[in-house]
Order: structure tokens, then C-alpha cells, then sequence
């Protein structure tokens, strides 16, 4: 399939050259298209580069899977360990951008829903917090995050595993009443 693919690269470089071409420029297109879509919070005008976001990942993965088969033969153990570092990083990028139009897609969900509205109302650039939102918070609060106390009285790291050997006993000798 390698030798194939050289082959035909070698037998047409022009079609290579205008394939590649058309690719840089339809993928411009629809990050363009995408920007717009993002802009005016209409889904499916990202769901294009969602799509060619996926056919550009698997195509970076084989391609970077042939040409390290190809210059293993070439070059040394370090200079390969690097490409393939470099190979890796870069899929980890495309992976990442096709995970950022995924979030795109479940904010977009998540604003249109009618709890979003109820709260903040209609408009996502401009949220609405009034009286009634801020009693509907206030009935149902959101946890960002909890810091814990610098002074709990936490077992240490050799205590751990004697409490929950106690624990494991106590617990038995509580519960034995159930199985007799």
C-alpha cells in the first residue's frame, strides 16, 4: 500500500498538488463558515468542520504512521523518538480542536435549554439576573468548587489503613444481627 501510495504521488504530482489544495481552502471555508456560526449561536454551521475536523485526524494519524515506518530505516533511534514525540503532539492538537467544537456543540445545548432561559433569559451575551433569578439560585446553588480546611483533623497516611480495619470490624459486629 506504501509503495502504491509513492508510486502515485511520483506518477501525479499535480493531482496531489490540487487535492491538498483543495482541502487547505475548503477547510478555510468552513472555519469561516464555523466563526459565523459561532458568532450568531447556530450549531449547525460548525457540524462542516466538525466533520472535516474527524476526517483530518484520521488522515494526520496514517499519514504520520507511514511516513515513521517509512524513515525508520533512515534515521536514528533519537531523531525518531523526537518525530514521533513532534507526531504525537500534534495529533493531541487536532484531537483537541475536534473536542473544542464538541464543547461548542453542548454550550450551544446547554443555552438553548429552558432552564438556561428561565435563569438568564434569551440571550447568552447578555444574561439577565433579576431578583427571581437570584432567588432561584439561591434554591438551588451551584457548587464550583470546596476548599477543604487546612486544619481538619485528618488521620495521617499510617493511621489509614488501622481506622479501616476498625472500621471494617465495627461495621461487622453492628450488621451481624442481619445474616442470623
Amino acid at each position: 500500500m506504501v509503495r502504491d501510495v509513492i508510486f502515485w504521488m511520483d506518477k501525479y504530482p499535480d493531482v496531489v498538488v490540487l487535492t491538498l489544495q483543495l482541502y487547505s481552502i475548503c477547510h478555510a471555508i468552513f472555519c469561516i463558515i464555523a466563526a459565523y456560526g459561532a458568532y450568531k449561536l447556530k450549531r449547525f454551521f460548525v457540524v462542516p468542520l466538525a466533520i472535516l475536523e474527524s476526517v483530518y485526524i484520521v488522515q494526520i494519524i496514517t499519514l504520520f504512521i507511514l511516513f515513521l515506518r517509512i524513515v525508520r530505516h533512515f534515521l536514528s533511534l533519537g531523531k525518531l523518538i523526537l518525530l514521533t514525540l513532534s507526531a504525537t503532539a500534534y495529533s493531541f492538537l487536532t484531537v483537541y480542536d475536534l473536542f473544542a467544537l464538541v464543547a461548542f456543540e453542548q454550550i450551544i445545548a446547554l443555552v438553548r435549554s429552558k432552564r438556561y432561559q428561565q435563569l438568564y433569559g434569551s440571550d447568552p451575551f447578555n444574561p439577565i439576573l433579576n431578583h427571581n433569578t437570584e432567588q432561584q439560585l439561591k434554591e438551588h446553588p451551584t457548587i464550583v468548587y470546596v476548599m477543604p480546611k487546612a486544619n481538619a483533623n485528618l488521620p495521617k497516611w499510617w493511621q489509614v489503613d488501622s481506622l479501616q480495619h476498625n472500621n471494617r470490624e465495627n461495621i461487622m459486629l453492628h450488621d451481624a444481627h442481619r445474616y442470623f
